[in-house]
């Protein structure tokens, strides 16, 4: 459809906005042409018998056939739709019909817009506005609103779209007609996508919650229910709460598939596939896609297509097949290049960036990667801007630029935390809880109003008065008691799988997630041995005379902010922290799954760390503050690994080798990788050293040491 293909599509998550848009166009459809039938099946018999109608038809109705041709040309013909839209406003002026020209106004102002020509919208919609105004058409007044709020949220403009969003709210509130309740559906599912692109989402789900609402008491089965199940979904989508997103795709899914609406249909099949795909059943995501494809590609829906076509290219991506990967990515770049699209070419890039970075090729995916962080940061388009910092960071990673890799991991960490976190979560949840809460009532009733009907049919019928009222009555006590008490077993087992949720996180937090798992299911985990890890060390110089110049709260605060940065460098380097006691600092690579890159990783956790101390001693000078120096050791050998003791209990490691890696962080220099021997002969051809010779160490005697001056291509 042409008016698709102007939109702009902030998301991924595709199905959702574009929906959005099919349910303005239908009710905008709707609205215009009276109770015309729409489908996609049968729109250009509609044009043959409306065209038939018009040697018959003048004045008033002629005015009208227009503006119904208007309206259907909408899906297959902009330049037939704008032809008819004057016609109609042609004829409705000189016939001085205000409701026909409001609406006319409104038809071209929709078009304009769909088309990209910003001036001529706004300047129609407004005449519409004053037309419906002096005449007091209030439901073509608050339908205007609607697409005026369309107009200023595409182009970001978000107060401006919530002020005609909500003046149309309150014209249907105050309508409180059932007749409209459908357009306050759509109104509210417009509200909700203003605030989920702003990453509010306590309110988004609270207006889609409310639609929710209204589509259940006007027993809504159709499109407009469909799509506010798509938004929740997608919602927790964007959230990662999977489970949460499969519930609600799936009843958009059933929904659709009943009405038989293929194009809404096909976004759900794209939904489902993506949770298929982020929870890593990776087959299954596959097929959804396919399906969803076959069917874009009958309805001839540009934009499902490229999603169709970034999805199946993703899965060739998992599966190592890089050429089909891009040439997937490819084709949906091209389309969405013609299109407009700027969050599809935003993901494509970083599709395609990603593909080059797995095959080795760090140019062309830090190219890509670039390109698409351009384009999300200038939509702004979050989750691609976090995504891209992650991915360069990697890349430079991988060529040995750590400098560089730990700055935009800093940025991926900081972005990410921004837009996730459990107080937003906790927002959700309270929506959720609140439309629970709603059926609740509802279920409640629906039982009283059983129990008068009962209490009606015993009136009626007095020789069975007495039994009646007792088999009633019985019936509403026990079907009570049986909703109450699933109700509290639904309640208890969320509370237990919370509880249960909170203690495998604890776990996780204090142990490797191998070791967690395994003392989860035996009870207990084995003593291992590792022939090749690297331990790291840090310490800071002078702590004792510092701590002494700080509160103990500053003091702790000070070794927190420090401490959390090393948490953050390790993890990107797959090294697993042991533990910190006092202001000194442990970790280990090559453990609990045993790897060969142990000391190269480790090695750039300690160059990144060196560089985030740099900076922090630095922002400390500037404000006049005392600061940490720190020193850091690396040495690799064997160790032994296991939990110690039952209460409290902690992972750990022992041997020489963690003896060896304390000398080397006591022997060493102030800001610099002090490391021994036997780790420069594993990493001497990625980094560049310089021999100290052999140095004296603490109940070690004289060992080989090198202190590491940086990555090989920083020199």
């Amino acid at each position: 459809m042409f008016f698709n293909q102007q939109m702009k599509m902030r998301h991924t998550n595709w199905g959702w906005q574009s929906m959005s848009v099919a349910i303005l166009l239908l009710i905008f459809i709707f609205f215009n042409k009276g109770y015309i039938a729409y489908g996609q099946n049968n729109t250009k018999e509609e044009v043959k018998k409306l065209k038939s109608k018009l040697e018959d038809s003048k004045g008033e109705s002629r005015a009208r056939i227009f503006l119904s041709l208007c309206t259907l040309y909408l899906t297959f013909s902009a330049d037939s739709s704008f032809y008819y839209a004057d016609e109609a406003l042609r004829l409705s002026k000189v016939f001085k019909n205000d409701t026909l020209t409001g609406r006319s106004y409104m038809s071209i102002g929709f078009l304009h817009m769909m088309t990209g020509k910003d001036s001529f919208s706004i300047s129609a919609f407004n005449k519409a506005t004053e037309t419906f105004s002096k005449i007091s058409d209030s439901v073509n007044l608050a339908w205007n609103y609607v697409l005026i709020g369309q107009f200023y949220y595409y182009k970001n403009d978000y107060n401006k779209a919530l002020k005609y969003y909500s003046r149309s709210l309150q014209i249907y509130l105050g309508m409180n007609d059932p007749q409209h309740y459908s357009r306050m559906i759509t109104v509210l599912n417009e509200i909700s996508y203003v605030y989920s692109d702003q990453k509010d989402y306590k309110h988004a789900l609270f207006y889609l919650f409310r639609a929710l609402e209204i589509a259940e008491a006007i027993d809504d089965n159709g499109l407009g229910k469909s799509s506010v199940f798509s938004g929740i979904g997608n919602i927790y989508f964007d959230w990662k709460q999977y489970k949460k997103a499969q519930e609600y795709f799936i009843k958009s899914y059933e929904i659709n598939k009943k009405i038989g609406d293929n194009k809404a249909l096909a976004y759900s099949l794209n939904d489902l596939g993506k949770v298929y795909f982020e929870t890593g059943k990776y087959e299954t995501a596959f097929q959804y896609h396919k399906m969803a494809e076959e069917l874009f590609l009958e309805i001839n829906d540009n934009i499902g297509i490229s999603s169709s076509a970034t999805n199946i290219g993703k899965y060739y991506r998992v599966k190592k097949k890089y050429d089909i990967a891009l040439k997937y990515f490819q084709s949906a770049l091209s389309n969405c290049k013609q299109n407009k699209q700027q969050s599809l070419v935003a993901t494509l890039f970083y599709e395609i960036g990603n593909a080059y970075y797995n095959m080795n090729m760090p140019a062309k995916a830090l190219d890509n990667s670039i390109r698409s962080l351009e384009i999300a940061q200038s939509i702004p388009y979050q989750e691609y801007i976090y995504k891209n910092y992650l991915l360069i960071s990697d890349i430079y990673a991988a060529t040995a630029s750590c400098t560089d890799a730990f700055q935009y991991y800093r940025l991926y960490v900081a972005k990410k935390d921004s837009i996730y976190n459990a107080d937003i979560y906790r927002q959700m949840s309270e929506s959720e809880d609140r439309y629970k809460s709603y059926l609740n009532q509802k279920e409640i009733k629906i039982l009283k109003q059983r129990e008068e009907i009962q209490n009606i049919d015993m009136r009626r019928q007095k020789i069975f008065r007495n039994s009646s009222f007792l088999v009633t009555m019985l019936f509403a006590a026990l079907v009570f008691v049986a909703l109450r008490s699933n109700r509290q077993k639904r309640r208890a087992n969320l509370i237990i799988a919370a509880e249960k949720d909170r203690s495998d996180k604890l776990l996780m937090n204090i142990l490797p997630e191998e070791t967690a798992e395994e003392l989860k299911i035996n009870g207990f985990a084995k003593t291992r041995y590792y022939e090749h890890v690297s331990v790291l060390f840090t310490d800071f110089k002078g702590f004792t005379g510092l701590s002494q110049q700080m509160t103990p709260e500053q003091l702790v605060a000070e070794l927190d902010y420090c401490f959390k940065a090393y948490d953050a460098i390790i993890e990107k380097h797959h090294v697993e922290k042991i533990k910190t006691i006092g202001d000194s600092y442990m970790c280990a690579g090559g453990l609990p799954v045993s790897n060969t890159t142990n000391p190269v990783d480790v090695v750039k956790c300690g160059i990144e760390i060196c560089a985030f101390m740099q900076e922090y001693k630095q922002k400390r000078m500037a404000l006049d503050m005392p600061y940490f120096e720190v020193r850091i050791g690396v040495h690799t050998g064997p160790v032994i690994s296991g939990i110690v003791g039952t209460k409290k209990f902690a992972y750990d490691i022992w041997g020489d080798t963690v003896n060896t890696a304390s000398r080397m962080e006591s022997s060493g220099v102030v800001g610099v990788v002090n490391i021994s021997g036997e780790t420069y002969q594993y990493i001497k051809h990625d980094f560049n050293c310089a021999y100290r010779g052999k140095v004296e160490a603490k109940n070690k005697g004289m060992i080989d040491m090198y202190l590491v001056k940086g990555c090989k291509d920083e020199v």
